[in-house]
């Protein structure tokens, strides 16, 4: 379940977690990452990108530029994170993924018919991020990291 991506300050709470993580001590992340949706890329359709946002909107991604691509690991990084590794699970939820998408398929078009999309964020997450997640513009990861121990610190002085 993606937590920090529902987060107003990303980048607070990962502060705040590496305050309480005790030293020597591990974290995982299950998150999502995107492209950049707000400088259009070259083969990126301005609906696509639109339709990036307009989910993250809809389904209260406040701090959406946290989750760029690589963004989330340079957070880190800057927070004295050390191991921070990352992995790709698209695959692995791209059949619920499709599932979901299934099931929103029509209501998504009487909604849309209806305007009322703002009300209904899931049902755009479902039709939108399944077509994004299949064209690639957005990828679901785990990252793992690891505060340093005591003795780490001290090696490093």
């Amino acid at each position: 379940m993606e937590t920090l991506s529902h987060s107003w300050d990303p980048a607070r709470a990962v502060s705040e977690i590496y305050r309480i993580l005790r030293p020597g001590g591990h974290i995982v992340f299950p998150e999502f990452d995107h492209i950049d949706a707000t400088r259009p890329q070259l083969d990126t359709p301005q609906d696509m990108l639109e339709a990036i946002i307009r989910i993250k909107t809809a389904t209260s991604s406040p701090d959406f530029n946290s989750f760029v691509r690589g963004e989330l690991q340079h957070t880190m990084e800057d927070r004295a994170f050390v191991d921070i590794t990352s992995s790709d699970l698209t695959e692995n939820i791209r059949p619920l993924a499709r599932l979901f998408w299934l099931l929103v398929y029509f209501p998504y078009f009487l909604i849309r018919l209806l305007r009322l999309q703002s009300y209904l964020g899931n049902t755009e997450d479902g039709f939108q991020g399944y077509r994004t997640l299949s064209l690639g513009y957005w990828r679901c990861i785990v990252l793992t990291a690891r505060k340093p121990a005591a003795r780490d610190d001290q090696a490093d002085v």
